[in-house]
C-alpha cells in the first residue's frame, strides 16, 4: 500500500536539508525501517572534499582561528596529496582513503626531499589527514568517522636541549658570521625567553618593555597573548645590540621591528625565520655538533635550565606558552647525565644510614 503523506511540512525541503535522498525516505517510511535502502546520500570523492576543506582553512585563517604557520603547513602538505591524488587516482572515494593508501602515497614521494619521513612529521601528516575526515564527517560527506583509520607513531619525546659549553661555543661562533651581533642578541634572547622561533619575527621594539621588565608576545600559538620575566643578563645584550644598531634610547613609541635587518628607529625589515634555522646548521655543522640540534633546541634549553633551577612547572607552562602543564613535563626528561647529577646535588641519599639500618653495620666501619 503506497503511503500516502498528508502534513503541513515539506519533506523534500527537509530531505534536502539533512542531506537524505527523497525516494529513499519514502521507502524507509513504507517498509517501517527494514531492509530499506540507506536513505544517507552517497559519499563523494576525496578530491572535491579537499576543495571544500582548503575553503574551510581558507576560512578558518580569515577569522584567525589559526595560525599562519598552521596554514602553511597544512595547504603545502594538502597540495601535494592532491597532485598525488590527480595524477594516479582520481576517482578514489572518500571511503577508500585509509592508511595503506596514505602509506603509498609517503612511499610514492619518498625521493622528494621537501618530505621529511620522521615519526614526528608522519604523525604530523596523519594528523593533517585526520583533520580533513573529521571535516568531512561532520559536514555530512561522509556517514563513517574514518579518521579512526589513522593511527600515529610512537616517538622520542625526550628534549633536544644543549649543554653549557656548547651555548657558550654557539654564541661565540655566531658572532663571527655575517650579521653577528643580530644572530648573537637573537640566540641569547631565545635562551633567555623560551620563545618560539615563530614568534621571534613579529616582536617589535616596544614589546620588549625594558620599563616593566616583560617581553609581550603578541598573537602566540593559537592566537594568545602572553607576558615573559625579562632577565637581567638579557635585557643587557638586548639593550646593547639596539644600541648598536640605531636605537640609543627604548621607548613605548617604537614600533619597529626588534630584531631587524635594517638600522635605526623605523626597523621596517624583520628577520626571517629560515634565516634563523639556516644559521644553527650552518654553526652547528662549524662546530661538529653531534647531536642534530634545531631552532628549537634553544626553547628545550630554556625549559630544562628552569626546571633544573627549580622553577615550578605551573610557572614554566606560563611562560612556554602551554595550554596544559602536562604539555611542560616533556621538559622533566633530562639526559642522563644531568638528571644524575641534579639528583645527587639536589635530592642527597643517605645510602650510609640505609646501610646501617638495612643490614646492621656498625657506624664505625663506615
Amino acid at each position: 500500500m503506497k503511503l500516502d503523506i498528508k502534513s503541513k511540512y515539506n519533506y523534500q525541503e527537509m530531505c534536502d536539508e539533512l542531506g537524505i535522498d527523497y525516494e529513499s525516505f519514502l521507502s524507509f517510511i513504507q517498509t517501517g525501517g527494514g531492509n530499506s535502502p540507506s536513505p544517507l546520500k552517497p559519499e563523494i570523492k576525496v578530491l572535491p572534499a579537499l576543495e571544500q576543506y582548503t575553503e574551510h582553512l581558507n576560512a578558518l585563517l580569515s577569522h584567525e582561528k589559526i595560525s599562519i604557520n598552521t596554514f602553511k603547513t597544512y595547504t603545502n602538505f594538502l597540495e601535494r596529496f592532491k597532485s598525488y591524488i590527480t595524477t594516479s587516482y582520481p576517482e578514489l572515494m572518500l571511503l577508500e582513503l585509509n592508511q595503506v593508501f596514505f602509506l603509498d602515497f609517503l612511499k610514492s614521494v619518498k625521493s622528494n626531499k621537501t618530505i621529511n619521513h620522521s615519526n614526528r612529521t608522519y604523525n604530523t601528516y596523519a594528523a593533517i589527514i585526520r583533520a580533513f575526515l573529521n571535516f568531512c564527517y561532520y559536514k555530512d560527506l561522509t556517514h563513517k568517522e574514518y579518521k579512526k583509520n589513522f593511527t600515529f607513531k610512537p616517538v622520542n619525546l625526550k628534549p633536544r636541549y644543549l649543554k653549557d659549553d656548547q651555548v657558550t661555543a654557539f654564541l661565540k661562533e655566531v658572532l663571527q658570521t655575517t650579521y653577528g651581533y643580530l644572530y648573537h642578541a637573537i640566540f641569547s634572547f631565545l635562551l633567555g625567553t623560551g620563545c618560539r622561533v615563530s614568534e621571534v619575527p613579529k616582536l617589535r621594539v616596544c614589546d620588549f618593555d625594558i620599563i616593566n621588565n616583560i617581553v609581550h608576545i603578541k598573537g602566540g600559538k593559537g592566537g594568545k597573548d602572553r607576558y615573559i620575566p625579562i632577565y637581567d643578563e638579557v635585557k643587557k645584550i638586548i639593550l646593547d645590540y639596539l644600541n648598536l644598531t640605531g636605537v640609543s634610547e627604548w621607548s613605548p613609541r617604537l614600533t619597529g621591528y626588534l630584531f631587524s635587518r635594517d638600522d635605526g628607529t623605523e626597523r621596517k625589515k624583520s628577520i626571517g625565520i629560515r634565516s634563523i634555522e639556516r644559521m644553527v646548521k650552518v654553526v652547528s655543522n662549524k662546530l661538529k655538533f653531534e647531536e642534530n640540534y634545531t631552532v628549537h633546541s634553544w626553547r628545550h634549553t630554556f625549559a630544562v635550565r628552569c626546571l633544573l633551577a627549580n622553577m615550578k612547572i605551573e610557572y614554566l607552562s606560563q611562560i612556554m606558552g602551554h595550554t596544559s602543564p602536562e604539555t611542560t613535563f616533556i621538559y622533566l626528561q633530562l639526559l642522563p647525565k644531568d638528571l644524575q647529577q641534579h639528583v645527587t646535588d639536589k635530592y642527597p641519599f643517605a645510602f650510609e644510614k640505609l646501610l646501617v639500618s638495612a643490614f646492621g653495620i656498625e657506624d664505625d666501619v663506615l
